[in-house]
C-alpha cells in the first residue's frame, strides 16, 4: 500500500470517528447542532390526558391510558412479533424540554413494557413507527430541536429494547491505533527503498 492509500484510509477512519462521537446521544448545547437523541430514563405508567382506543383494542374488550399531567399524543402503532403493540408520538409531560418523541412498548393486554423518550431541548414529533427486522424500531418524524434548519426530518433506528445502539469508542481507539501502526511501517519502508535506490544511482 501507498503512503497516499494508508493516508487516506486514516483520514477517513478519523472522519467518520468523529461523527460517531458527534452523533452519540446527549442533549443540544446550542440552538442547533446535529442530531444525538437524548434518551431519557423509563418512565412509569401513569394517568393522564391520553387516551388510546383502537379496533383492535375494543374488539379484546380493554383500553389503557398513558401518559403524564401535560399533553401527550399518538400518531403511530404497531402490533409487535411479540403480538404486543408499540406506539409512538410526542410527549410533553417527559423528556429534555418542549416535546420529545415518545415510543411505548407494551403486551399483548396493553399492560407498558417500557418506554423511551428521544429529543433536544426543543420540539421532537415522532409521526410513524415500524418494527424492524431484527425486532428494533425505527421513528420517523420531524426535529426542531437539532439539524440544519428551522426543522428537519429526524429518523431514528433503536434496537429492540427502544435504545439507540453507539460504536463503541474503545473500537474507535483499536482502529485509529492500528492504521498509525501500518502508516509508520509502510513509511519506514518506502524510505529504506528510496535510500536503496539513492545508493545504486551514486555507485552508478
Amino acid at each position: 500500500m501507498s503512503v497516499r492509500m494508508i493516508s487516506a484510509v486514516i483520514i477517513t477512519v478519523i472522519l467518520a470517528s468523529t461523527l460517531v462521537l458527534v452523533f452519540r446521544v446527549q442533549p443540544r448545547a446550542s440552538e442547533k447542532g446535529l442530531l444525538p437523541a437524548t434518551i431519557q430514563d423509563e418512565i412509569p405508567a401513569m394517568q393522564g390526558n391520553l387516551s388510546l382506543t383502537t379496533r383492535e383494542l375494543q374488539l379484546s374488550g380493554w383500553s389503557k391510558t398513558y401518559g403524564g399531567t401535560q399533553s401527550d399524543l399518538a400518531k403511530s402503532m404497531v402490533q409487535t412479533e411479540d403480538g404486543g403493540f408499540a406506539i409512538a408520538g410526542w410527549t410533553y409531560s417527559f423528556g429534555a424540554g418542549g416535546t420529545d418523541f415518545w415510543l411505548v412498548k407494551t403486551d399483548g393486554n396493553g399492560n407498558m413494557e417500557w418506554n423511551k423518550t428521544y429529543g433536544g431541548t426543543r420540539d421532537d414529533v415522532a409521526h410513524c413507527v415500524v418494527q424492524t427486522n431484527d425486532g428494533g424500531f425505527a421513528l420517523a418524524g420531524y426535529t426542531d430541536a437539532f439539524g440544519a434548519g428551522a426543522t428537519d426530518f429526524l429518523l431514528i433506528r433503536t434496537d429492540v429494547s427502544g435504545i439507540v445502539p453507539e460504536f463503541p469508542s474503545c473500537m474507535t481507539l483499536v482502529l485509529l491505533v492500528t492504521l498509525s501502526l501500518l502508516f509508520i511501517v509502510e513509511k519506514r519502508k518506502m524510505s529504506r527503498a528510496l535510500s536503496k535506490t539513492s545508493m545504486r544511482q551514486r555507485s552508478n
